[in-house]
């Protein structure tokens, strides 16, 4: 049975901020990269047609690796300044996924 753990979070910037969160959104990405081993999928996605809108897609090998996601030293810092440019809460919330089938 596969083990990964995928997480998918919508949100919106808040007006005027939607390239601010871009670029922390690229810095976030490198801090998974560079500190997460664990994490097998970092992916910002943004939407063409309404640019303040952003997808969170993050897959993690497995619950250990996903639970020490939220451990990092980056994360409480990093979380504060998503929480700072986007308007209101995660859209929705943020839904945790076991992962069925997946290609590169």
């Amino acid at each position: 049975m596969d083990q990964r753990v995928g997480i998918v979070g919508r949100l919106t910037a808040k007006p005027g901020k939607e390239d601010e969160l871009a670029e922390l959104f690229k810095e976030l990405s490198a801090l998974a990269k560079a500190h997460e081993p664990g994490m097998l999928q970092h992916a910002i996605l943004r939407s063409d047609s309404n640019p303040a809108s952003f997808v969170v897609v993050e897959v993690f090998r497995d619950q250990a690796a996903f639970d020490a996601h939220s451990k990092t030293p980056h994360y409480p810092e990093v979380g504060r300044r998503v929480m700072e440019l986007i308007d209101g809460q995660l859209g929705g919330g943020v839904e945790v996924f076991r992962v069925v089938a997946a290609s590169h």
